[in-house]
């Protein structure tokens, strides 16, 4: 059943921060992953080496989200700084910096950022857009390209802080502590809510499309059809009640993932849907307590990327 799981761990070198990891992210290609954490830096690895390619200082305090943009060329940070940072990934130099109240920044943690989406067409102004999320209940939609610092539209719908951002074509799919889903179309100014009555921590959109997975605080996953807003299967096992964790699909869609605060990732297989996870890896050995809340998936290849509160980051193959 768990054929399609990888089961070999790598570590990528010793604590790679000193402190929680809070995000790990593949780029494009699979080949090469960002980290950000509480040590206030942005890390560019090669995972399956376990090299440190690059380090981005300037965050002052830490960082809590990372991204790349879709043609490998950008680094997204944000962080409890209040900030969103846009980094060039071969020079290592600051480029642009997003926030600050006087320029209709948020006002307090950024907890979440996304780049546009490579399914975009390239000469699309939202293929370019940044997307932040906040503890202030708000998301602002920023454009690298263009030199007023102002974001160029703040979403206001949430009730309680913001915990995820990402898109899907011209759509921006955002969670919240106020236990909405949210779904913006932008181009036709369009918004879809769905309740789950829970706290909501990570969404993550299948492969195809049709579905949205997130973490909640009551230690399960819930996935709910993107058409209806209908939950399909829920998924439990794993430990998450104070903070956020990370989910995610497979490349393939054939598995669901998400880390845990016991310390372990927990994999679920999609077709035959239960609440027993499928198969559990243990991301720090002798340290099971550590959380372990960043986690990705290799666009292409059956590999998992994750990183614990130990500052540990372990490819898994």
């Amino acid at each position: 059943m768990d054929s399609g799981l990888p089961a070999r761990p790598v570590p990528c070198g010793a604590s790679l921060h000193t402190g929680a990891v809070h995000a790990v992210r593949f780029n494009s290609s699979g080949k090469y992953c960002v980290s950000g954490g509480a040590d206030r830096q942005v890390l560019l690895l090669n995972p399956s080496k376990g090299l440190i390619l690059k380090s981005y200082v300037g965050h002052g305090y830490p960082v809590l989200d990372v991204t790349i943009s879709h043609d490998d060329r950008h680094i997204v940070s944000s962080g409890m700084d209040k900030l969103v940072f846009y980094w060039d990934v071969m020079s290592g130099v600051l480029v642009r910096r997003f926030g600050g109240t006087r320029d209709g920044g948020h006002t307090q943690r950024v907890n979440a950022v996304a780049a546009g989406s490579a399914s975009m067409n390239p000469s699309d102004l939202m293929c370019q857009v940044i997307a932040s999320a906040s503890y202030d209940k708000s998301v602002r939609l920023w454009d690298p390209r263009s030199n007023n610092v102002d974001p160029i539209q703040v979403l206001e719908d949430a009730r309680d802080s913001v915990t995820s951002v990402s898109f899907r074509g011209t759509d921006i799919l955002t969670t919240s502590v106020d236990e909405r889903l949210r779904i913006y179309d932008i181009r036709m100014a369009r918004i879809f809510e769905d309740w789950l009555g829970i706290p909501l921590g990570f969404g993550a959109v299948s492969g195809d499309g049709n579905c949205i997975l997130t973490t909640c605080l009551d230690s399960q996953m819930r996935m709910v059809e993107r058409s209806s807003g209908d939950i399909l299967s829920t998924y439990s096992g794993h430990v998450n009640e104070s903070f956020l964790v990370r989910c995610a699909f497979t490349f393939d869609d054939a598995f669901v993932v998400c880390g845990s605060e016991d310390g372990k990732v927990y994999c679920w297989d999609l077709e035959n849907a239960t609440e027993t996870p499928t198969k559990t890896l243990s991301t720090v050995k002798d340290e099971g307590s550590v959380a372990c809340g960043a986690i990705d998936t290799h666009p292409s290849l059956p590999q998992i990327l994750s990183g614990s509160h130990s500052g540990h980051i372990m490819l898994w193959t």
